[in-house]
């Protein structure tokens, strides 16, 4: 990081916001990327600046939930290492990840219960993942969680725009969802549960929190912004659909400090490049597995195994129940995707079925069982997995 003489900001007073918004006013933002790729949820809030170190307030005022790592863009040359916003402290990141490499964009609209005054923005990222970026294109996440909570802020103002509404319904905009209808892969689902690195869980396609079991959360009013709901309006307005964004869009873009409808969320640079890089699993596309009757295939290493609707196989107790048995197999399905580069803590949740820094030839024989029980079952979030193309070779799904 290089400091330069007069601190970290400008805008160090809700009195010199770093941008100005309209009520409703749609805004492109952009969030510098490091090396990292997509995984995990990233999360926007407005709250008054006497609560901007207050949780609580930022979880309640939440407007805003996208995936990390949706819509890579291209940075133009110079773009990331010149101030553009009246900075006196410009981050290393434009240093170690110049042209050609960019940053990841998102589309939010500012919402219409916040009244006219001066605000902090919230921007948290949570759950991230384990993978790299492989240039500026669209790529899957990889299911595994390695880094903690990362938070960031910024005063604004909110002046003029649409009329003030009385309520507005929370936005999770999947814009994962080419890989998933069930949301972003995510180690967890909400801030604060996994506040420390390396933290090495199992990443899945979840939903943030409150939107968890195809629940919303509670509408925003005026009040939680200090301000008074205008009289006569619908109290239950229809919820907002959110259109995927169209890549179109995002081309030709340019940093500027003076048009409001553009910002870039101000983060800390996250954990240093040097972290062992992450497998990219394979994307060829396998028939989804259907439903529990689905007929189970054992590994090719090891012929058939004959699976009861107890729970039990003929070679032997895998499980004291069918449930467990389907967390250590889907545990060993990330292990065989992940091949020789199946860390220490998942091999070992597997009960001894794979095993940590196997050759990838090995790993089918190791825990190739479990993984293609796992499948046979058809449980709700294995097709994604199911279909990857090392779990196909070994499974024949």
């Amino acid at each position: 990081m290089r400091a330069i003489e007069g601190g970290y900001s400008n805008f160090d007073s809700p009195d010199n916001p770093a941008a100005v918004y309209q009520r409703g006013q749609t805004v492109r933002m952009k969030y510098t990327r490091n090396n990292h790729g997509p995984g995990g949820f990233i999360r926007l809030t407005l709250v008054a600046p006497e609560k901007m170190m207050d949780k609580n307030a930022h979880a309640k005022n939440a407007f805003y939930y996208t995936c990390w790592g949706a819509n890579p863009q291209a940075a133009a040359a110079n773009e990331m290492e010149a101030d553009q916003f009246g900075f006196s402290f410009v981050g290393s990141d434009g240093e170690q990840h110049s042209h050609p490499k960019g940053y990841y964009v998102m589309d939010v609209k500012i919402p219409s219960v916040v009244p006219d005054g001066k605000y902090v923005l919230g921007w948290v990222w949570y759950g991230g993942g384990g993978g790299s970026a492989e240039g500026n294109v669209q790529q899957e996440p990889t299911p595994y969680g390695y880094f903690g909570d990362y938070w960031s802020c910024s005063y604004v103002e909110i002046s003029g725009g649409s009329a003030l509404e009385s309520r507005h319904t929370p936005v999770f905009n999947n814009d994962m969802s080419g890989y998933s209808d069930v949301g972003c892969m995510s180690a967890n689902d909400a801030p604060g549960v996994c506040s420390y690195e390396p933290c090495r869980v199992d990443s899945e396609y979840q939903a943030p929190r409150p939107f968890k079991d195809g629940n919303v959360p509670e509408d925003l009013t005026p009040e939680q912004f200090g301000g008074v709901s205008p009289a006569g309006r619908d109290a239950t307005p229809p919820a907002e659909t959110v259109t995927p964004m169209d890549a179109s869009a995002s081309e030709n873009m340019t940093l500027t400090p003076t048009p409001p409808a553009e910002s870039m969320a101000p983060m800390p640079t996250p954990a240093a490049e040097s972290m062992a890089p992450m497998p990219t699993p394979a994307t060829e596309s396998v028939t989804p597995m259907g439903t529990a009757e689905a007929e189970y295939m054992a590994p090719m290493a090891t012929g058939e195994v004959t699976v009861d609707r107890d729970g039990t196989s003929g070679e032997g107790e895998m499980g004291s129940s069918l449930d467990e048995m389907m967390v250590v197999g889907k545990r060993a399905c990330r292990c065989l995707v992940a091949g020789e580069r199946c860390w220490r803590k998942l091999a070992g949740l597997t009960g001894g079925r794979c095993v940590q820094n196997y050759a990838a030839e090995m790993q089918p024989e190791a825990c190739g069982e479990a993984c293609c029980l796992y499948c046979a079952e058809g449980r709700k979030g294995s097709r994604w997995l199911c279909a990857k193309e090392e779990v196909g070779a070994v499974c024949r799904i």
